[in-house]
């Protein structure tokens, strides 16, 4: 086995996942035809499970509107106004 490589293509774990929050919560869409809910991921808490009132057009757009954002607001310096725009006009 190469260093580095024991979860090559398996699922992250959760600890990873909470790790990666560390600078803000992780947020997981999960859409379908049927249902839209997200889950969140934030730094050393219980993940949060929130039905989304939505159908699955609009949150492909929210999903567009916040890999944008992100891209913007990269960093520790980041403001996170768009990201927050896009979320409160969701």
């Amino acid at each position: 086995m190469i260093e580095g490589f024991s979860r090559f293509l398996l699922p992250s774990l959760f600890s990873d996942l909470q790790d990666a929050a560390r600078d803000g919560p992780i947020i997981v869409l999960i859409a379908s035809e049927l249902s839209c809910s997200a889950i969140l991921i934030p730094d050393r808490r219980p993940p949060t499970d929130i039905q989304l009132p939505t159908n699955f057009e609009k949150l492909r757009r929210l999903v567009l509107a916040l890999q944008c954002a992100s891209q913007k607001e990269a960093g520790p310096k980041g403001t996170q106004s768009t990201l927050i725009k896009a979320l409160r006009e969701f």
